[in-house]
């Protein structure tokens, strides 16, 4: 992962902006096996989840999980659940691949709020979010995101992995945190049952119910235009259960599988042609056009994540139900 991305052009100038980058947390768990010559697992185990009482905190074993863990399930559009697909041991390191029990998770930001690990000072580099070259914040501090509920300063961050998806939520001034973990890596029930829970937590008003309709397009327009047409496109072959594997990237192609393009067969021609079919977000990211769009019917809606390489062949595309 270092090797292939850190070779990579820059996105911009150092400290002009700011994006998500998992590589990053690659290269930092790096610096800690070559400073410390343990493996990460080994270092965090002593370092960190043994001193905050994280007993069940492990990385993911790139196999099935065992039998008395919760299993992870995926789904393909309105299809039925399936077992989620088995991350290759070793692959998310530094930047995910933890498994541990919601408790244990609820430790951690136990030892956030009271500086069990490190120095006040520290905490406060934490979560203070990052100065731009421009003057501008940027959304994040040192590996946390940074902002506020209502007066209330939040520090948090959602978790993904094939299988599972988490919000983890921690309110230093308030000495409160919420974590939401589900065995689904499809829909937002982990941010929707969050938004709850800190809605009674600070007795804030209750949140209308998303409309889909109102949602209101964000778009970078540096994005090729030339992405919606091949949404469309790839909707169209998914809904009659084939697919031009001349348009994908050998990574993305191993993914669909005749089990995968059934269920997305089965699901997409039994809702008929869209009744829209926009593109309501896209940014440019390590190289990478991404885009999300949304499909209506009458009765339903999917959203749709499209990713393409500087090539312009697709890195990832998915169909799934938001709710």
């Amino acid at each position: 992962v270092a090797n292939r991305w850190g070779r990579q052009p820059l996105d911009y100038p150092p400290g002009s902006d700011w994006q998500y980058s998992n590589t990053d947390y690659t290269i930092a768990a790096l610096i800690v096996e070559r400073v410390s010559g343990q493996p990460l697992q080994t270092f965090l185990r002593s370092r960190i989840f043994g001193p905050l009482g994280m007993v069940s905190a492990t990385a993911f074993p790139g196999k099935p999980m065992p039998a008395n863990h919760a299993q992870g399930y995926t789904r393909y559009a309105l299809g039925p659940l399936r077992p989620a697909p088995i991350v290759g041991a070793g692959w998310e390191l530094g930047a995910g691949g933890l498994s541990m029990t919601a408790a244990d998770l609820a430790n951690w930001d136990i030892g956030m709020l009271r500086h069990r690990l490190l120095s006040a000072r520290s905490y406060d580099a934490q979560q203070t979010a990052a100065t731009l070259s421009d003057g501008k914040f940027a959304p994040y501090g040192l590996g946390v995101f940074v902002d506020k509920v209502g007066e209330h300063r939040r520090i948090y961050h959602p978790g993904s992995e094939h299988g599972f998806l988490t919000e983890n939520r921690v309110y230093p001034d308030d000495e409160a945190a919420v974590v939401v973990m589900v065995n689904g890596d499809f829909g937002n029930a982990q941010a929707d049952i969050a938004d709850q829970i800190e809605r009674v937590i600070f007795d804030l008003p209750q949140q209308p119910k998303r409309n889909p309709r109102r949602l209101r397009p964000n778009v970078d327009e540096a994005v090729r235009p030339e992405d919606l047409a091949l949404a469309h496109k790839l909707v169209d072959q998914l809904a009659r259960g084939t697919l031009d594997r001349s348009l994908l990237t050998p990574d993305v192609d191993s993914n669909f599988s005749p089990a995968v393009l059934a269920d997305y067969r089965v699901s997409l021609e039994a809702l008929g042609v869209p009744e829209a079919f926009e593109r309501l977000q896209s940014n440019r990211s390590g190289g990478q056009d991404a885009s999300i769009y949304r499909l209506m019917w009458a009765n339903e809606w999917l959203v749709a994540v499209l990713r393409r390489d500087p090539d312009g062949r697709v890195a990832s595309f998915k169909i799934y139900a938001p709710l």
